[in-house]
């Protein structure tokens, strides 16, 4: 879970711990008390201060590519972008979205390869029955 994108931070344990404890300070149905003590329990959750425009190094960041290539991204259109002066900027939403695409293209190339391949295997195998077949037969 990361809260808002910026420059990710770690949470440290200790921080965990102090967020732990204030946690019995909530109501049990507070959605403050839900959000802080997921971010306590997951071990990948980070804070991040809001900010308005992603940029090119931010982006990278968050898609884990380098920023020549982020930008690329923003210039070609493949992430909705905008230029501040001479600065390519983005928005947080646009940069989660190209990444969900990214992860559901990757999904459906997966499962299009394992169709293909079962294709493949049901074919070898009736090209195997009908040549034992044809052998039998011209066995007799």
């Amino acid at each position: 879970m990361t809260l808002c994108i910026a420059e990710p931070e770690t949470i440290s344990e200790k921080d965990k711990t102090i967020v732990f404890n204030m946690l019995e300070q909530f109501d049990n149905d507070s959605a403050v008390k839900n959000v802080l003590a997921e971010l306590v329990s997951d071990p990948n959750a980070s804070i991040a201060t809001i900010q308005k425009d992603i940029t090119p190094n931010q982006a990278a960041k968050i898609l884990n590519v380098s920023r020549p290539h982020a930008t690329l991204l923003m210039k070609s259109g493949a992430i909705p972008s905008y230029k501040v002066g001479t600065n390519w900027r983005t928005t947080l939403k646009a940069v989660e979205d190209y990444a969900q695409e990214r992860e559901q293209t990757k999904l459906d190339y997966v499962a299009a390869q394992y169709s293909r391949d079962q294709d493949i295997k049901e074919a070898l195998n009736s090209t195997k029955i009908q040549a034992e077949a044809e052998r039998l037969y011209s066995e007799t």
